[in-house]
Formats: C-alpha cells, structure tokens, sequence
C-alpha cells in the first residue's frame, strides 16, 4: 500500500515539478522581453518642418544591473549659424524587475558661450546641485528623470503595466506628474520601412507640456517619432539612423 502511495505521488509530483518550471521559463521570458535591448538612436530635430538640429541618443548596460543613458543635442545649418546650442544630458540608473530607477542625472547646456549646469541625485536622500547652488528635493521614492520616464514607458508598452500616471523630476530640480493615454495605431515611415506605431500621448498635469512618443513593436517599441510641445513652441523627432545591440 505504501509502495502504491509513493508511486501515486512521485507521479502526481511530476505535475506541479512541470507547471513550476513553465512558470519559470514564461518569467523568464517575460522579463527578457521587458528589459530594453542596448541601442543608439539618431534623430533629426524639426521645428515648423524645418531641421534645425540632430539629436543622438546612447542607451547601454555597464553590468550588475546598472544602465546608462546619452543624449547629445547640436543645431545644425542656419540654426547653429545664429542660435548655436548644445545639450548633453547623462543618466545612470538601475534595471529593476520593475524598470528603470534613476540614481544620478547630469545635463550641461551651451548657449552663446555661456554654460549651464544641472546635476540631480535620486539616492536616499535626493539632491539637486547646479551653479545656482544645491538643496534637498522632496520627491516620491520611485520618481523618474527625464530619460528614465522615457525608458519607463517603453517598458511599459513593451510588456504591459502602462500607469495612468508618472512622477518626473526635471534637470532643475521641479517636481512634475504626467498623465498618460493610449492612442489609435497609425502607421509612420522611418529608415525607408513603414510600421505600426502606438502613440503615447504624455501631458503635464495642470501643466502646458504635451509629449506624445510613436512606438513601434516591429522596432522593439522604441520610438520612431517623438512629437511635444511646451504651450509655445512645437518640435519633432524624426528618426534618422539606428543601431541595436
């Protein structure tokens, strides 16, 4: 009887051995495919139709779970010839199971000779510093920086989990919220290849600041046109070149 037993259940043991593993491997698989594959992305930068700019962004991981992120932002042409200008904004974060968590952002801004820096601290105790001096901010513990609420909701359209709500700290150190919609498909054309994009409308609460991000799942969901406005003045992202892994 007990040699029946333990046969009966060594059987019956096979099953949740099996279930457990599928579980495991669709974990897996569900991680694998929300964690944001290395890329460097080149954009043309419009403003009225017109390409006043080029924009470059880096994204890449250093190893133990931490991340960085590059952007480099120059005008170009007649732009550069009378409002030259130049933005290198830098983030370095941790890749949770969760996504990113930025732990320090960086920005310089060149205009006109004159050179403006930002530097945020996420840590356990968060931190503004920059020329005019540096202060305590008080922020959410999972609050995002520029880059990192970007990453964010590429993650989120990669693999589900999109929030109605993000908070963001700016490079100067404000605290902002921004509510998040869900778009109609439409198909944009970039790298001479047509594709379905999501759109993400991202909007300032209370705020005039509008962003909405063309994420296309043919292209791991990375965006293929970034259209926002700050009340005042529109802009474009239009993807030039890419490059993965």
């Amino acid at each position: 009887m007990r040699a029946c037993c333990s046969v009966a259940m060594s059987a019956r043991c096979r099953i949740p051995v099996a279930v457990v593993a599928l579980f495991a491997l669709l974990a897996a698989a569900q991680a694998g495919a929300c964690r944001l594959p290395p890329f460097a992305l080149t954009y043309a930068l419009e403003r009225g139709g017109i390409t006043v700019g080029e924009v470059v962004i880096r994204f890449r991981y250093e190893g133990e779970g931490r991340y960085s992120y590059r952007s480099d932002t120059r005008t170009t042409g007649l732009a550069a010839l009378f409002a030259g200008q130049r933005i290198e904004q830098r983030s370095e974060g941790m890749w949770t199971a969760a996504g990113p968590r930025p732990v320090r952002h960086e920005q310089e801004r060149e205009r006109g000779g004159e050179v403006a820096r930002h530097r945020l601290d996420l840590g356990p105790m968060p931190r503004y510093q920059g020329d005019a001096g540096q202060w305590l901010l008080a922020v959410p513990d999972a609050v995002y920086d520029p880059p990192g609420l970007l990453l964010a909701l590429i993650r989120a359209e990669r693999c589900g989990g999109l929030q109605g709500s993000y908070p963001m700290v700016t490079e100067t150190g404000l605290l902002r919220r921004f509510r998040v919609e869900r778009g109609v498909p439409v198909a944009l054309e970039a790298l001479g290849e047509t594709w379905q994009t999501i759109p993400l409308a991202r909007e300032e609460v209370n705020g005039p600041f509008r962003m909405t991000l063309y994420l296309a799942p043919e292209f791991e969901h990375l965006p293929l046109r970034i259209d926002w406005s700050d009340g005042e003045r529109e802009y474009r992202l239009r993807l030039q070149d890419a490059e993965q892994g």
